[in-house]
């Protein structure tokens, strides 16, 4: 039996290969994503730790304005991490948009091909038995040619 040759196979490999390169971006704007969220901890563990933090043999109220100060640097840095936080949740679900649709094209063709080879296969296992039936009708044609 010959073997099933889908003729798009490299349209669906290059929709193969277009889906692990938008699943490799996914990939890098996933770990900028999480590196941004381990920043925000960091600071927000910071923030906590600042707030306690007493300096030995400094006045109070230089130890309050350093903690005020500090406080407020760390307020303003989370600030802006979270905004770029924000811009990088968008960029990660832009990228998982296009990566459902990427997916989504590539499961299409594969279906396709799934239903087109076992279309073939089962035409071919018709084509094989009908070949096997003649062959043995001719076998018993022969047979009783000679007998009779």
């Amino acid at each position: 039996m010959r073997r099933f040759h889908f003729r798009l196979q490299h349209v669906l490999n290059m929709r193969a290969h277009a889906r692990k390169q938008v699943e490799l971006r996914l990939g890098v704007v996933t770990a900028e994503c999480n590196a941004l969220d381990i920043e925000l901890e960091a600071l927000a563990q910071k923030r906590t730790e600042g707030q306690k933090r007493v300096h030995g043999y400094e006045s109070v109220l230089r130890s309050i304005q350093y903690r005020s100060k500090y406080i407020a640097w760390i307020d303003q840095e989370s600030t802006r991490l979270q905004a770029l936080r924000a811009e990088a949740e968008m960029r990660r679900l832009a990228v998982v948009d296009e990566y459902n649709a990427a997916l989504q094209q590539e499961k299409v063709l594969q279906k396709l091909k799934e239903r087109r080879e076992k279309e073939y296969y089962r035409s071919a296992a018709a084509e094989e038995e009908r070949h096997t039936e003649d062959l043995v009708s001719d076998g018993y044609i022969r047979g009783r040619g000679l007998n009779g």
